[in-house]
């Protein structure tokens, strides 16, 4: 069975988007903070490796890692954008309520890339 992308216009009340971008948020806040110790981790774990390079006289050595992403700016964005909304009930399109409250689009799919990057090699 195939799926097509349903293309709609729903009413949501603000509240509720609001309550879906700080919770989207927090779980974002903990994952940046694991990456940011998982990306620590693999940063000295390759710098020792360069060091030991460097003893045994190799060049062209240089630290390879996935900088973590944070997102909290946005979501504080959106959350301030939605916050001075004036209207208790708002609409949203289907790729707004994706990106809004499922927290599903190209930058949340780049930054969960990002961030778990090393999650499975430190057992994060």
């Amino acid at each position: 069975m195939q799926f097509r992308t349903m293309h709609r216009t729903i009413k949501v009340k603000t509240e509720e988007v609001i309550a879906a971008l700080q919770k989207n948020k927090e779980r974002h806040i903990v994952e940046y903070a694991k990456a940011k110790e998982a990306y620590k981790l693999e940063g000295l774990e390759q710098i020792e490796q360069i060091k030991k390079h460097l003893q045994d006289g190799k060049n062209g050595l240089q630290l390879n890692l996935v900088e973590p992403v944070d997102r909290a700016q946005q979501f504080d964005d959106f959350i301030m954008m939605f916050g001075m909304e004036v209207e208790k009930e708002i609409e949203l399109e289907t790729d707004e309520f994706k990106l809004y409250v499922l927290d599903k689009g190209s930058s949340s799919e780049h930054a969960s890339l990002s961030n778990s990057t090393y999650f499975a090699k430190y057992g994060m």
